[in-house]
């Protein structure tokens, strides 16, 4: 038997119940030099009777060092970071309240500087992803936007904490300060800053989760052509 010949069907007597992982490994070579994605070869098998958590971090075997793109989302979240960080603490600074001159020019700066950076690179990632239909699945991808969207949600959650226990304090008694309008200010920065940024990493990190994005109707093998 050639390695052309063989089938998902017959990798999973022969890679499984063998264990032979190097007939599985130059089965995803070829599949990957057909022009095949992580996701097509992922439903490929899921349909020979694969589980789809296996059949999807296995298809990811597929992709090369060029499909990284490290520096490029390294970049984009790195700047995207420090931009948001800047602008909302920029925001936090002003409505507190004479703000400290030398740390509002500081934050004014990461935000003017890191702003721009993070619109240039993505720019340039939709162009890399235009181009390769690979990038998308690649592991480079996938941690750096889990990375920001980890850091964000922890970020946005703590600060919002923060000042909805201040309010709340006010409202119960358990504080003798007042609640303000600065003080609601604060909050929304919060949830302007944090949320749509969360949303985004986080939604681009789930594109790049083959193991999730995988696990639908089209990969079902016991769904009809008419469900597909």
């Amino acid at each position: 038997m050639t390695h052309e010949t063989l089938t998902p069907e017959q990798l999973t007597q022969e890679s499984l119940a063998h264990g032979d992982p190097v007939t599985l490994q130059q089965w995803l070579v070829l599949q990957r030099n057909a022009g095949r994605t992580p996701e097509q070869i992922s439903a490929e098998l899921v349909t020979s009777g694969w589980d789809a958590d296996t059949a999807a971090r296995t298809s990811l075997r597929s992709l090369r060092s060029v499909d990284r793109q490290t520096l490029t989302y390294a970049s984009l979240n790195l700047a995207a970071g420090f931009g948001a960080l800047g602008l909302a603490s920029s925001a936090h600074l002003i409505l507190a309240g004479n703000p400290e001159p030398v740390e509002l020019t500081w934050m004014l700066t990461t935000a003017l500087v890191a702003g721009p950076i993070a619109l240039v690179v993505a720019a340039a990632a939709r162009r890399i992803e235009g181009r390769s239909r690979y990038v998308m699945w690649s592991a480079s991808r996938r941690g750096w936007f889990g990375a920001l969207a980890l850091c964000t949600g922890v970020v946005g959650v703590a600060r919002l904490l923060i000042y909805l226990f201040s309010a709340l304090s006010t409202l119960t008694g358990a504080s003798s300060g007042a609640f303000t309008a600065a003080s609601a200010g604060q909050v929304a920065v919060t949830l302007l800053a944090a949320g749509p940024l969360f949303i985004w990493t986080f939604h681009e990190w789930r594109r790049s989760n083959l193991v999730i994005s995988a696990l639908s109707d089209r990969t079902d093998p016991t769904a009809t052509d008419s469900d597909r």
